[in-house]
């Protein structure tokens, strides 16, 4: 279990530029107590990188003033010691930014801009989901080494996945309020695995549809669409859309189409012998076969291996007694390129009807999208 870091985007080159005296003037203003003598830099994030506006020395009561300028409503952040305050800025505007520097980045004031208080909520909840998990990393830490730690860890995961799946729900929902405004532009840059264009790209499109409506010349209109572009194969792949058939051979050497299997519930399984985190998936996709097999259910494996007697092998090792194909081409898979597979394990669950019903859904979130539909 991998702790997120929100801001991530740091990583990406930063690049220093001067203020143009075109466009139209802002003032950032502000006191950061506790901060005297440390430098805060105003940055703004682009589709492709970061870039440093200026920067300024706080005063010894930690206050600072920045002008700028800018030719539209644009996205900004105050950067202090790689901890950012995000903040929306206009021509005109008069912002101040009040905070403390032990706690710069969670509790902090925003006035003058009302796009602001969008951002900060918005982002007030990524810093909720990091909290979560830091817990649960704390957990854990005192079971290491111990014969406890399996089980910990499972209960871990599971809780992990269902904060997963909570911080799904918190940005679909937080969209539907605010989508007309310029944070949605963020949702694409750092909503990370919990909405992803690989998953999510109707739902991407309906977002850049309605804000294209309000700002069709917009930078953010710009990056949104280049942002999308490389995705735009997912629209055949996306719930409620017929999945690509396609047929492969079996360890036996038969050919086996995926249409063959209409009538019942698929999972179609991508995965491979030497992937680790499939075989420890694999426990808990046999306990669900075996639970509902008989209940309409069934599974096809999609093996992305090269030798075919590692992936016999680890279906007698693992009893993963449902059908298996592969070509044995590894990532050149002819049926990974058509599901646009770039990552295992990946899953689709498709309909009796051959309609894709869920995608990529693995342990507790595959039990629950299962009995929901099964029980």
């Amino acid at each position: 279990m991998t702790q997120i870091r929100l801001w991530s985007l740091l990583a990406l080159l930063i690049i220093t530029a001067c203020s143009s005296d075109s466009g139209n003037q802002f003032v950032v203003s502000g006191e950061i107590k506790g901060a005297a003598g440390k430098q805060v830099k105003l940055m703004e994030f682009t589709n492709k990188q970061v870039i440093t506006i200026d920067s300024v020395v706080l005063a010894e009561n930690g206050a600072f003033e920045i002008k700028a300028t800018t030719t539209e409503p644009t996205i900004f952040v105050l950067n202090l010691e790689g901890r950012l305050i995000p903040f929306l800025a206009e021509n005109g505007n008069e912002l101040s930014i009040k905070s403390d520097f032990e706690k710069y980045d969670t509790d902090y004031t925003v006035s003058g801009s009302e796009g602001s208080e969008s951002l900060k909520a918005y982002f007030g909840g990524f810093n909720r989901f990091q909290q979560q998990v830091a817990s649960l990393n704390a957990m854990l830490e005192p079971y290491a080494n111990t014969p406890q730690f399996d089980s910990v860890r499972a209960v871990a995961q599971e809780q992990y996945a269902q904060m997963e799946d909570a911080q799904r729900k918190f940005v679909y929902d937080f969209f539907k309020k605010d989508d007309a405004s310029i944070v949605p532009v963020y949702s694409v840059l750092f909503a990370g695995g919990f909405v992803s264009p690989e998953n999510d790209y109707l739902w991407y499109q309906d977002l850049l549809s309605r804000f294209e409506k309000q700002h069709p010349k917009s930078k953010y209109t710009a990056y949104l669409k280049e942002f999308l572009q490389p995705y735009a194969a997912q629209a055949s792949l996306q719930v409620g859309k017929e999945a690509p058939d396609f047929s492969l051979n079996t360890p036996e050497g038969t050919a086996l189409k995926l249409s063959d299997l209409r009538g019942k519930y698929i999972l179609i399984d991508f995965w491979a012998s030497w992937c680790g985190p499939c075989r420890q998936e694999n426990p808990n996709v046999v306990k669900l076969y075996n639970r509902y097999k008989d209940k309409g259910f069934d599974i096809l494996g999609v093996s992305l291996d090269r030798d075919s007697s590692a992936w016999v092998k680890a279906i007698k090792d693992d009893a993963l007694s449902w059908k298996h194909v592969s070509d044995l081409k590894y990532w050149d898979s002819v049926v990974a390129k058509l599901y646009n597979v770039t990552g295992i394990p990946a899953t689709y669950l498709i309909g009796p009807d051959g309609k894709i019903v869920a995608r990529n859904l693995r342990g507790r979130a595959l039990e629950d999208k299962l009995a929901s539909i099964l029980n």
